[in-house]
């Protein structure tokens, strides 16, 4: 199995599992989907956040998902992610208990992400291929990095993968917006130059492709950083 293509280890628990366990106890994952296909209705109940911490070298990284137009939640207070004496995935639905759910982006900002300890000092973000795109309304895109900076946080937006064949670089207007808007802009645009054969379904990369991105992430965080 490899941890960039879930599909191969057969079950959303296994790959959870999987990619979790290996980071050693230093990732905790408030993660869950039902298994079978995955369809919009099952969003509800669909939690993939993850909270890597290394005291030891002082290095944070945090994933939230999203999904477009519904809520972000989490089965965890934010202040009290690194307190969790639980880190595995849940197994069963009944688990899930929401303590924080909201589809607003200030306030996901503002009550969760500004209180995660250790805070955040850069927040990369993007609203994926999930159609009804709330990103392209300007006061929202106001709103969003203004919330990060009223917290010290940097913005950084992430421009949209491309689809299978789509064959286009251009930034659609409101991803200009954002990129001009936010503190930073980290242009994926380069993937409508991609070939087929570099995905493994219509919106999803094979392995090497998601090494390019994470280069191209991590020399942009370095000068953030310097």
């Amino acid at each position: 199995p490899n941890i960039l293509l879930e599909k191969s280890f057969g079950s959303w628990a296994k790959f959870f599992n999987y990619s979790n366990g290996i980071l050693q106890s230093k990732e905790k994952c408030d993660c869950y989907r039902v298994e079978g296909q995955f369809v919009p209705k099952r969003i509800k109940n669909t939690v993939e956040n993850r909270y890597f911490y290394d005291a030891e070298r002082n290095n944070s990284v945090v994933h939230l998902q999203k999904y477009g137009k519904w809520s972000f939640h989490s089965n965890w207070n934010p202040s009290d992610i690194h307190e969790q004496q639980e880190i595995k995935p849940l197994l069963e639905l009944d688990e899930l208990n929401f303590v924080f759910d909201s589809i607003k982006w200030p306030d996901i900002i503002k009550n969760f992400v500004c209180k995660l300890q250790p805070r955040p000092s850069i927040f990369v973000f993007n609203q994926g291929l999930w159609g009804s795109n709330k990103l392209e309304d300007p006061k929202l895109q106001r709103d969003i990095v203004h919330s990060l900076k009223d917290c010290g946080i940097k913005s950084v937006y992430k421009t949209t993968t491309r689809w299978i064949d789509q064959n286009d670089t251009s930034l659609l207007d409101y991803e200009k917006q954002l990129c001009n808007l936010t503190d930073y802009c980290f242009d994926l645009s380069w993937t409508g130059l991609l070939p087929s054969s570099f995905y493994w379904d219509r919106a999803h990369f094979l392995p090497i492709c998601y090494s390019w991105m994470n280069v191209k992430l991590l020399k942009l965080l370095g000068a953030i950083d310097s």
